[in-house]
């Protein structure tokens, strides 16, 4: 997964790189009477990341190679596995923030669906001799299985009003007539983010709310109305409209998912395997200055290794 998003910082680069190559003649800018060309700006762009961009497009091309000699394939599936994977880790599970980075870094979908293959492809030759044991994945089970389940969430609606008459006038009308509940929080209700929506605040677990909100919606019953709750905001009316008791999660349920990860924790570190890659395959580089990308200098040595 880290090779992955290391993909999307440079996959704009390598776009970049080859579409300003390839019109030498264009304008990018005027500076006062100064031209901006594509072939000063791609000359910069080199200058800055080549040596980063030449190696990613060889890391690249090694990891296809023997992906295709052992005769590994990243399926479709395989490829929207690893996208929303990347989503929940580093989007909290919000496409449209992907779709941000994504336009932010030049890059498409289809870019990234080509970075996601690349690293579905290199976890496979890493993992190809990893074994896992019975008793290795029932330990990690043992020891993760509460993390891996549900945890007890609650689903509740609000009206927050600032004066605690005025919230136990609410309440008293809600005892009444508990279905003018969406209507009195469209009309009293002081928290802007939700009162359209009638004080819907969806599903949360705890640690999601202040404290003493959290212990009286969880108190409470699935259709319960609560009295008003003061908080630091004020004063808090809450009907639970649903309760979800924890869900842990069986060893057969998560056992894949377990495979997957205890795979990941015992294979060959990504520079590692990469360079075990580059040994096994026929690299010549042309241009001298990025003769260091196969033969990186010795700290303490000034002399450079020879490209192979």
């Amino acid at each position: 997964m880290k090779q992955l998003i290391a993909g999307l910082a440079v996959g704009a680069v390598v776009v970049g790189g080859i579409w300003f190559f390839s019109n030498a003649d264009h304008t990018v800018a005027v500076v006062g009477d100064y031209k901006i060309t594509d072939e000063i700006f791609y000359n910069k762009l080199q200058a800055a990341q080549g040596e980063a961009v030449l190696t990613k497009l060889i890391d690249d091309q090694v990891i296809k190679i023997q992906a295709e000699k052992l005769g590994f394939k990243a399926t479709e599936e395989d490829i929207n596995k690893e996208i929303d994977k990347l989503v929940e880790d580093k989007f909290g599970g919000d496409k449209s923030k992907l779709e941000s980075a994504l336009s932010e870094s030049k890059m498409t979908m289809d870019d990234l669906k080509k970075e996601a293959k690349t690293s579905v492809l290199l976890r496979q030759i890493a993992t190809k001799d990893v074994k896992i044991t019975d008793d290795e994945i029932k330990d990690y089970y043992d020891k993760n299985k509460e993390s891996m389940g549900e945890p007890e969430q609650v689903h509740a609606r609000h009206i927050l009003v600032k004066d605690e008459k005025q919230a136990n006038d609410i309440y008293n009308q809600l005892q009444a007539d508990p279905s003018k509940f969406e209507e009195l929080a469209k009309q009293y209700s002081i928290d802007t983010s939700n009162k359209d929506q009638g004080g819907d605040l969806d599903y949360f677990g705890k640690g999601q709310m202040v404290k003493e909100f959290e212990d009286a919606a969880f108190a409470a019953k699935k259709g319960d109305i609560t009295k008003p709750v003061h908080t630091e905001f004020g004063y808090h009316i809450i009907q639970v409209l649903d309760h979800k008791e924890a869900k842990v999660p069986t060893l057969e349920e998560k056992k894949d998912e377990i495979i997957e990860t205890l795979k990941e924790q015992k294979m060959t570190p990504y520079q590692d395997l990469i360079n075990e890659l580059h040994a096994k395959t026929e690299i010549q580089i042309n241009d001298k200055k990025y003769d260091t990308i196969l033969n990186p200098p010795i700290p303490g040595d000034p002399t450079q290794g020879a490209a192979q």
